[in-house]
């Protein structure tokens, strides 16, 4: 994936620059995003192959949002679908793709002097906003059936992720440290390519002024002064860290870097040029692999939850109200993968009518038909009036019928786990995660989205391009 994901980067970044550049800068400004050292960060220190796989997309959204503000109606397409690309990625990445989309074109409007491109280009975020619908709408109202706080926790709000920041728990100041080694060489060599990259570009208006708007942007939001922004901004807080940032500012950093060895007319300029920027992310993935952490513990961990049919630790924003995933059991007691397997986590375990803790099922017989992760269906053959605890966290979707009829489950107020009370004597139970009106919704407007933008695709699919590729005054 991690392959894939960098390819797929590279391939974003040079439909992006070829159109500005000569064919070799394009492929140096491609290679260099791919390597970009904050995708180095992503991969070595954090593992977020979602947020990696979103900045992969976001040249796609520069180049698509340039066209897009000139009044070229047949981008309007490629802007709703890479834009709603980076939302179903990677949340954290979709906000940061909403305000860039709308700097980038508004920059390009009053340069171009072309107001009209904001409608278009407002369009195009709408209908992307609407493709994703299938996926926000749940998002955003079941909400209410989780503890999603949880993601905002103070180590995790951006006052205390700052570049330079000393005011968070240890482990969150020295990753600080690391990643804000890494932002202030980006930073540095932004500035540096950038002067070289205004002697040849700076003509071409609306390139220029979105990639220095876009840096601009990105590098003023991870230093503190920004504070006034990310309370301002909807949503903006819930991108937690500012130093992501770094997705949107290795945009401009790699066509700053490919299109200053392009601003050279001699080959060994070019050359040297590449030959710095190529020894600077080498000596800087070095210095990243040799300082990355490796905690073995943590696979032979996972390894015996499955061993154990417990499952995977969820995340706190995640678990059902009142509710937390660190008391459900069945966890294993030692990460020593040469231990015993423990005994598997049992689907179904009733209340001790006396203490009210949660045993082993003795009073009742179970027998399983079906057993997936959307619907479940099993018979209990009781002794006595009992309450079993289900394997199975009592979100509100689920519908829950004991002999045909519909019935409300209780919970574990610790864990979050479904109770259901049964009478003795034997009972079959069917349990369904229904689709609920929000997942309907969602799907019919995200169905409605791809139908209009694949119409007005072929409407406007002869519309003739503006002129963006610059003349080349020498031969590579």
């Amino acid at each position: 994936m991690i392959w894939l994901t960098l390819v797929a980067a590279g391939v974003s970044m040079w439909i992006f620059a070829r159109e500005w550049l000569s064919g070799p800068a394009a492929v140096v400004a491609a290679v260099l995003f791919a390597a970009d050292p904050y995708h180095l960060v992503t991969l070595y220190y954090r593992s977020d192959f979602a947020e990696l796989l979103a900045a992969a997309l976001f040249p796609l959204l520069f180049w698509s949002a340039i066209h897009v503000a000139r009044r070229e109606r047949r981008y309007v397409p490629a802007l709703a679908v890479a834009f709603a690309a980076i939302w179903l990625c990677n949340a954290p990445a979709g906000v940061m793709a909403t305000y860039s989309a709308v700097l980038l074109l508004i920059v390009v409007c009053v340069v171009e002097r072309k107001p009209a491109g904001l409608f278009w280009g407002g369009l195009a975020l709408f209908a992307g906003f609407a493709l994703t619908s299938f996926y926000l709408f749940p998002a955003a109202y079941e909400q209410r059936w989780v503890q999603i706080a949880g993601a905002l926790t103070t180590s995790l709000q951006p006052p205390h992720n700052f570049l330079f920041a000393h005011n968070n728990e240890l482990g969150f100041v020295q990753f600080n440290a690391r990643v804000t080694r890494v932002a202030m060489g980006m930073i540095v060599a932004a500035v540096v390519a950038g002067v070289l990259f205004a002697r040849r570009f700076r003509h071409s208006r609306a390139l220029w002024w979105t990639l220095v708007s876009a840096a601009v942007a990105s590098v003023f939001v991870m230093f503190p002064p920004s504070l006034f922004l990310w309370r301002l901004l909807p949503k903006l807080w819930f991108v937690q860290f500012p130093w992501r940032w770094l997705d949107v500012l290795a945009v401009p950093l790699a066509l700053f870097i490919a299109g200053a060895a392009d601003s050279f007319r001699k080959r060994w300029a070019f050359a040297l040029v590449v030959l710095i920027a190529a020894a600077a992310v080498i000596t800087c993935a070095t210095l990243i692999i040799q300082d990355a952490w490796w905690d073995g513990k943590d696979a032979a961990y996972i390894t015996r939850e499955i061993q154990a049919a417990h499952g995977f630790d969820g995340m706190d924003e995640y678990t059902p109200l009142g509710s937390t995933h660190w008391d459900l059991p069945g966890a294993p007691q030692t990460d020593d993968k040469d231990a015993p397997i423990p005994p598997a986590t049992p689907r179904i375990e009733e209340e001790d009518p006396d203490s009210g803790d949660v045993v082993p099922a003795k009073d009742a017989t179970v027998s399983y038909q079906l057993w997936s992760a959307e619907h479940r269906t099993f018979n209990v053959d009781a002794k006595r009036d009992i309450s079993i605890d289900l394997r199975l966290l009592n979100y509100p979707a689920w519908v829950v019928r004991v002999d045909g009829a519909h019935v409300q489950p209780g919970y574990e107020p610790d864990t979050g786990q479904m109770v259901l009370p049964l009478t003795a004597g034997n009972h079959r139970i069917d349990l369904r995660f229904r689709r609920t009106w929000d997942r309907t919704l969602g799907g019919m407007v995200s169905l409605f989205a791809a139908a209009f933008l694949l119409f007005f695709g072929l409407f406007f699919r002869r519309e003739p391009a503006a002129e963006t590729r610059l003349l080349q005054n020498s031969v590579r």
